[in-house]
């Protein structure tokens, strides 16, 4: 161990950090001196993305407080903290190795740290404590920290009494330096636009946005903190409106998606929720085809998108997944759907479908390899699917309720394309499809190179007059899909099974009510 150069250590302990266990490090630092010196930098650069436990955790604040200035430690000694288990001093300089903070992990790791030496849990200034705390830590942070790499800011009820400084972390001495190299930004609190504007002068190297906004309050610094990024990649935003009745009050998508064109030699992840088009320019969404590098596309639940013209015959050139979700109360824009259908989209995830969009994809999307339908398909597009979309490789489509499938197993066993590793089938939970283990046997040989089967039973939609007369009951929600003989032909084809009940009854109540049945894949 003392002989092994230092880059092969590195790169030892890099493959061995794991943000969700940090315990894997542990044992590096106790090999040797200079095991500990390479593993100390890894182990506290993500200090704050782990998740806190409920008794070790708030030890690290302990670790700071002693790399703390003494005119930090004198303010919050003064305002009645206990700095006993904080010497003022270290072994290492903790806080230069932060690369990241999740202010939600932040915030629990300072109320346990607090519960913890505080004498007095009843402290009636236990909040004005955690708000001077988490202030001197962030002062500390932002001047020890090389730089931060990544800032997440959850929607935690934990955050309430710090949410009012966080805007002001850039006004601290360093942050400029700190932060100017920030590299995923992740917003889902429904801050003011003042936090945006606070940023945007000096995060200018953000790679990765995530973000929910106030559609009326955040709409404008945002624009301009994606405007002024130097190579964005990916970008989410997830909108609230402000509405006067069903009335939308303003115009938040020119803005948004002019500043997505500032980025459109870069940009190759573009995630859209709640969005409304019900202002915006007839073209806006077809500005996206200026994205060169636009690889994948979601859509969710948007609003007025048939108020979108979308005639360019080629889609968005690059794209390669198409995620969309249909909002129940819209019109369903199953022709701007279609536009985007062309031969280099891998990947498709569609909410609803239409018979039309169903013959898109079979013509315009031959090397299609994952297609996830949520809505009953007919059965005689199972069979076109199969038969021209020959790169297939994950197929999950809802067979509806279930009649004799038969001869449908025998027609997919036919043209099942041979590259096709995983399968799904949801079907209703008492009207399952019927099929012999015969016509199972014939599909799963012809099936060369499948590896999972998946059936999914999704629960009946009742009505309330339905579940007091009929209510259900493991007695009528027993999955008799497969039977013995069925199972037996799955194991013998060595293809893995996952089918549930889709429904979950008590244990305690019915300990014998079978809510899922798994039989591993034979390697």
């Amino acid at each position: 161990m003392k002989n092994f150069p230092t880059e092969v250590v590195q790169n030892i302990v890099a493959n061995l950090q794991d943000v969700k266990h940090p315990h894997y490090l542990f044992s590096t630092l106790m090999v040797s001196k200079e095991w500990c010196k390479v593993s100390v930098p890894f182990l506290w650069e993500l200090t704050l993305d782990y998740t806190p436990d409920k008794y070790n955790s708030y030890k690290c604040i302990i670790t700071y407080l002693s790399n703390a200035e003494e005119d930090s430690r004198n303010f919050l000694r003064n305002h009645g903290m206990d700095l006993l288990s904080s010497p003022p001093w270290s072994t290492f300089n903790y806080p230069i190795y932060l690369k990241s903070i999740n202010y939600h992990h932040l915030a629990i790791l300072i109320q346990s740290y607090l519960s913890k030496t505080n004498d007095n849990n009843n402290d009636d200034f236990i909040s004005a404590k955690e708000r001077l705390l988490f202030q001197e830590l962030c002062k500390l942070f932002m001047k020890r920290s090389k730089f931060i790499r990544k800032i997440t800011i959850p929607d935690a009820i934990n955050l309430d009494g710090i949410m009012d400084d966080i805007p002001f972390i850039t006004r601290y001495n360093g942050s400029s330096r700190c932060l100017k190299g920030l590299k995923e930004f992740y917003c889902y609190w429904n801050f003011s636009g003042n936090f945006y504007k606070s940023i945007l002068n000096i995060c200018k190297n953000i790679q990765i946005i995530k973000i929910y906004i106030d559609a009326y309050y955040d709409v404008e610094s945002l624009a301009k903190l994606i405007s002024l990024q130097s190579n964005l990649k990916q970008l989410k935003i997830q909108v609230q409106e402000i509405t006067v009745g069903n009335i939308i009050t303003n115009d938040y998508c020119t803005p948004i998606f002019n500043s997505i064109l500032d980025q459109k030699d870069s940009i190759q992840k573009l995630e859209l929720i709640n969005f409304s088009f019900q202002f915006a320019d007839k073209k806006t969404l077809e500005s996206l085809t200026c994205c060169k590098y636009l690889r994948f596309l979601s859509i969710y639940q948007c609003k007025f998108l048939n108020t979108q013209q979308f005639l360019s015959l080629n889609g968005i050139p690059g794209l390669q997944e198409f995620y969309f979700c249909h909002k129940d109360d819209d019109d369903f824009p199953e022709d701007l759907i279609i536009r985007l259908f062309h031969s280099n989209l891998r990947k498709i995830k569609l909410s609803y479908h239409t018979l039309n969009i169903i013959n898109a994809i079979i013509y315009n999307c031959p090397d299609l390899e994952i297609l996830k339908l949520s809505t009953p398909l007919n059965r005689s597009c199972v069979l076109d699917i199969f038969s021209t979309c020959n790169l297939l490789k994950d197929f999950s489509f809802e067979g509806e309720d279930g009649y004799n499938e038969n001869d449908l197993l025998i027609q997919m066993s036919k043209f099942v394309p041979l590259t096709l590793e995983n399968l799904e089938i949801q079907m209703c939970l008492q009207h399952p499809w019927i099929f012999s283990p015969d016509s199972l046997k014939i599909f799963l040989k012809a099936s060369k190179n499948l590896k999972l089967l998946r059936i999914i039973h999704k629960e009946p939609q009742q009505t309330l007059d339905q579940q007091f007369s009929n209510p259900l009951t493991p007695k009528n929600s027993t999955m008799k899909t497969l039977t013995k003989d069925h199972l037996d032909v799955i194991k013998e084809s060595g293809i893995g099974l996952y089918m549930t009940s889709g429904i979950k009854f008590s244990k305690k109540l019915y300990p014998n009510y079978v809510h899922t049945v798994v039989i591993p894949r034979r390697i």
